[in-house]
């Protein structure tokens, strides 16, 4: 936890010098409205000093216009100074967000996971630790974003920033938007660029955005589709497993026999909930809701006519 202030403002002045070529005037400035903590010019000096010798950044200073800049930024040469850095930051913010505060409990308003994963392939983390700041003080944020990961469709979004939540191994944010008060999800590994803005805001409409994800499983928040029963059946093997690694917290087994068991859950019937019966293949069945039962049937007759005919054109 010591090295968690530290490490952070350096991340931020290694991508404030890549950014613009600064003055170190402008990087304290950007320091201190980012609420960086014992900032100071001498503190902004140091770091620097300190970067050059322990990641071995070209950071050189031009007298003429008081500026800086990183010679030789190529990303091969430096992305695994930038992953370092960001690893320390993100493990670290964890640790300090959740696990610190009044009566030492987890504060899972603003990160929302059973257990906070981080790994190596893990993308867009350089934004996390920001996003978590915003989502605590209130502060909008102006976010350019890749939907299909292609920068010719980049879009641009005005948000508020209500969480951080964790599926699958990806980070997502959870947002409202400025203009029409609509609840959705981006993935961190999409940001291209993020902007922290002056406005702030009151969060009228979700007091508490875990309560969102009370009757979802995954990411995707059908608004206009409620929490209802859906009954499942699964063989005997995989009840075993289902058991053992439940899918929801509402899940209920409402009969076991020899060679099947019924399941019961409580929750919005999302894309990542039908996504999971499809990949159980065999093993799962869904009983009811009807509507449900008769869109898995839908697409297992076109999974299956792909196979037979080969409809994919090559």
């Amino acid at each position: 936890m010591a090295n968690y202030n530290l490490i952070k403002r350096q991340q931020r002045v290694i991508e404030i010098i890549r950014k613009r070529k600064p003055t170190l005037k402008e990087i304290l400035e950007t320091l201190e409205y980012e609420g960086m903590e014992n900032c100071s010019l001498r503190t902004a000096q140091r770091d620097i000093e300190d970067i050059r010798y322990k990641y071995d950044l070209n950071i050189q200073f031009d007298n003429r216009t008081k500026t800086y800049c990183i010679v030789d930024d190529s990303k091969s040469k430096n992305d695994k100074i930038y992953e370092h850095i960001d690893r320390v930051v993100v493990s670290e913010s964890i640790d300090k967000q959740l696990f610190s505060g009044k009566e030492g409990r987890i504060n899972k308003d603003y990160i929302i996971s059973d257990t906070p994963l981080f790994i190596e392939n893990n993308s867009g983390i350089e934004f996390f630790d920001r996003l978590l700041k915003c989502c605590i003080d209130k502060k909008c944020i102006e976010i350019l974003y890749n939907p299909k990961f292609q920068k010719d469709q980049e879009m641009q979004f005005r948000v508020y920033p209500l969480a951080l939540k964790e599926f699958s191994y990806r980070w997502y944010l959870i947002c409202q938007t400025m203009e029409k008060d609509r609840i959705f999800t981006l993935a961190l590994d999409r940001f291209a660029h993020l902007e922290i803005l002056k406005t702030t805001f009151k969060n009228k409409k979700v007091a508490k955005p875990s309560k969102l994800y009370e009757d979802v499983f995954g990411i995707s928040i059908p608004e206009e589709t409620p929490a209802q029963i859906i009954r499942i059946k699964t063989s005997k093997e995989k009840a075993e497993y289902l058991k053992t690694i439940p899918w929801h917290i509402s899940q209920k087994i409402m009969e076991e026999t020899k060679t099947f068991a019924l399941f019961e859950f409580y929750l919005k019937p999302n894309y990542e909930f039908k996504q999971l019966i499809l990949m159980q293949g065999s093993d799962v069945e869904v009983i009811s809701p009807e509507v449900l039962r008769a869109e898995i049937k839908e697409k297992v007759i076109a999974l299956f006519k792909i196979y037979k005919k080969g409809i994919i054109k090559s």
